[in-house]
């Protein structure tokens, strides 16, 4: 879910004339033209992006589970597999969910990004809890820097 949080994060602040390549791409698997891609279309576009089949066929069903993927969806699942695109913009987006500015993104300040962004999660405790498993300190925080090392740590 963290993965998931930072890389639509990212994918949705980054500026057009970095993602030419993406568009091509996501235009090419959009075969009814209707701006939104099926899990099978994901697929085909993560495998063209480089991914094999078991690791495409997994994220393309966790990215689809509530409907069709639209396009800056489609770019936060490929991130991981453009860390050349993720890293330059890891640090803003950490600096826009550090909502407080004292260099570390809180439960709390999980908590009122999920509560505004995934409002289908009944409980976002439970959820922020499981996001922030194995990184930060003891209180529940995480700095850029443990941030940077589990992002780096899920690129292709």
């Amino acid at each position: 879910a963290l993965e998931e949080v930072m890389l639509l994060n990212v994918a949705s602040q980054m500026p057009l004339a970095e993602l030419d390549e993406l568009r091509a791409l996501f235009r090419s698997l959009d075969l009814d033209d209707s701006g939104r891609l099926e899990a099978i279309e994901l697929v085909a576009g993560l495998q063209r992006a480089g991914w094999g089949i078991s690791e495409a066929q997994e994220a393309a069903k966790k990215l689809t589970r509530l409907g069709p993927v639209e396009f800056s969806r489609f770019v936060a699942a490929l991130l991981p597999s453009k860390e050349e695109l993720l890293m330059p913009y890891l640090r803003d987006a950490f600096n826009r969910l550090d909502l407080d500015g004292d260099g570390y993104i809180t439960t709390q300040e999980f908590r009122e990004l999920l509560a505004g962004n995934l409002k289908h999660t009944t409980n976002i405790s439970q959820t922020v809890d499981t996001m922030l498993e194995g990184l930060g300190d003891s209180m529940q925080r995480v700095s850029f820097e443990d941030l940077s090392a589990h992002m780096g740590g899920i690129c292709v």
